[in-house]
C-alpha cells in the first residue's frame, strides 16, 4: 500500500543548521583565546569586530536575504551548538531583557541552558534579521511551508521517532498573545531573514584587515596578524600588545572577538564589561 504524503514527509531527512561532517574544512586555528576563567580555546576565522550601530540618511537601498542560522546556546562567551535530532524539548522564554531563554533537553537525558538574542543585529556578528523556525505542516489535508518568529515560540517537542523520522510540536504565541496554537511540523530548520531592512554598521577586521588601534593617544593602523600577542593583567580596556617586529606597547583594541571552535561552537564576546574582563589574552599564530 502506498504510503501517504504526509508519511512521505515526515521521513524526509531532518535539515540542519550545518551540513554533515565530510563537507567540514580542516580546523585550522588562527589564535588561540584564554578568557577569564582561565580556560584556552584555539580557535578559526579570528576576527574582531565593532559594536553594532544603527545607520542614518536615505542612500542604502534596503535589501533582503536569508541564510541558515543555529538555535545557539549562549554561555558567557561560548555560543553552543547541538544536534537538532537528539532534542527532546526546548524551551523558549522571552522576558524582554532582548535575550531569549532557552532550555533543551535532550533525549539521552541531558539538559543544556543558556541564552539567544531576540533580535540578531544588535548582539551577533551579522548586522541584521530576525531567526525564523521553519519547515512543513499538514493544515486541511494539505502540505504547506511552515514559518514563525522563534522569539515567539514557548517550546518545541518531539513527538515521536529517531532521525531522520522525527517531527516536533511547536506552541507559540496566538494572534491574540494570551491563546496558545500549536503544530505538528516536519524537516524542522531555523533561517535567519531579514526583508527591506537596513544593515546594522557593524565593523569586522580580519588577520589581514587594516584596522585603527590607539596608542599613545595616537590612531595607527596595523593588520592583526602582525601582532604576536595581546595580554592584559588589569581590568579595563588598556591591552598590552607584543608585535612580531619585537616592539611593545599599550593598545586601546576593537571592544569584541570572533572565532570558531573545532566542535563547531563560536566564541563571540566582548573583551570587558564594565571594566570586568572576559579575555586575558589572545595569542595569535
Amino acid at each position: 500500500m502506498k504510503r501517504s504524503i504526509l508519511s512521505s514527509l515526515f521521513s524526509l531527512p531532518l535539515i540542519l543548521g550545518a551540513m554533515g561532517q565530510s563537507s567540514q574544512p580542516k580546523f585550522a586555528p588562527s589564535a588561540i583565546v584564554t578568557l577569564a576563567d582561565g580556560s584556552v580555546h584555539p580557535v578559526a576565522d579570528f576576527a574582531f569586530f565593532s559594536y553594532a550601530r544603527r545607520g542614518g540618511g536615505g542612500f542604502y537601498t534596503p535589501s533582503s536575504g536569508v541564510r541558515p542560522w543555529l538555535l545557539y546556546v549562549v554561555q558567557g562567551p561560548i555560543w553552543r551548538t547541538y544536534d537538532l535530532a537528539a532534542v527532546k524539548s526546548v524551551h523558549i522564554a522571552d522576558e524582554g531583557t532582548g535575550w531569549l531563554n532557552l532550555k533543551i533537553s535532550f533525549r539521552d537525558g541531558t539538559n543544556l541552558a543558556g541564552e539567544h538574542p531576540a533580535w540578531v543585529w544588535d548582539r551577533t556578528w551579522f548586522g541584521h534579521g530576525a531567526v525564523y523556525l521553519q519547515g512543513e505542516a499538514s493544515v486541511l489535508g494539505r502540505i504547506g511551508a511552515f514559518e514563525c518568529l522563534v522569539r515567539d515560540i514557548s517550546t518545541i517537542e518531539s513527538v515521536d521517532g529517531e532521525a531522520p523520522r522525527v517531527q516536533f510540536r511547536v506552541t507559540r504565541k496566538g494572534p491574540d498573545q494570551h491563546t496558545d496554537l500549536a503544530t505538528l511540523v516536519a524537516n524542522l530548520r531555523f533561517e535567519l531573514r531579514w526583508r527591506d531592512d537596513t544593515p546594522t554598521l557593524l565593523d569586522r577586521w580580519g588577520l589581514d584587515d587594516d584596522m585603527s588601534v590607539k596608542v599613545n593617544d595616537t590612531v595607527i593602523s596595523i593588520k592583526p596578524r602582525e601582532i604576536e600577542s595581546i595580554s592584559t593583567m588589569t581590568a579595563g580596556d588598556q591591552w598590552t600588545a607584543k608585535l612580531r617586529d619585537g616592539n611593545t606597547a599599550r593598545i586601546e583594541l576593537p571592544p569584541r572577538i570572533f572565532g570558531r571552535l573545532q566542535n563547531g561552537d563560536i566564541l563571540f564576546t566582548t573583551l570587558s564589561d564594565n571594566g570586568v574582563q572576559n579575555v586575558t589574552k589572545i595569542e595569535f599564530m
